[in-house]
């Protein structure tokens, strides 16, 4: 039974530790490490899916609780695929024609310290 007065309702709350979600972006290893950035990257050629399974927001991006080594490791993955796209000559996002040239802010749009 959930307590009625706000202050007793808010210590009743399982208040744990966020760990990193880097599973969600498709990171192959398993880590442990507690989160500390909010990261939203756009959804480049897929920013306009709208199947609710796909976890992209109404802007287009993705949103990930990260920890700083897995942040570092999306941020060089991010690079080398805007890389690969403007050495031919594609500078924008498939899907939507949002800039897509630099890591920051084109497709790591916001990162924000937990």
């Amino acid at each position: 039974m959930m307590p009625t007065d706000d202050l007793a309702a808010i210590a009743h709350l399982d208040w744990k530790t966020v760990r990193c979600q880097c599973e969600m972006h498709g990171c192959d290893k398993d880590c442990k490490s507690n989160a500390a950035v909010q990261v939203e990257f756009h959804a480049l050629d897929h920013c306009n899916t709208q199947a609710a399974d796909t976890k992209i927001n109404h802007f287009g991006n993705y949103t990930f609780l990260l920890c700083l080594k897995c942040l570092s490791d999306l941020t060089i993955v991010v690079a080398q695929h805007l890389v690969r796209l403007n050495m031919i000559g594609r500078y924008t996002c498939g899907t939507c024609g949002a800039p897509a040239r630099d890591t920051r802010p084109d497709v790591l749009r916001e990162v924000k310290q937990l």
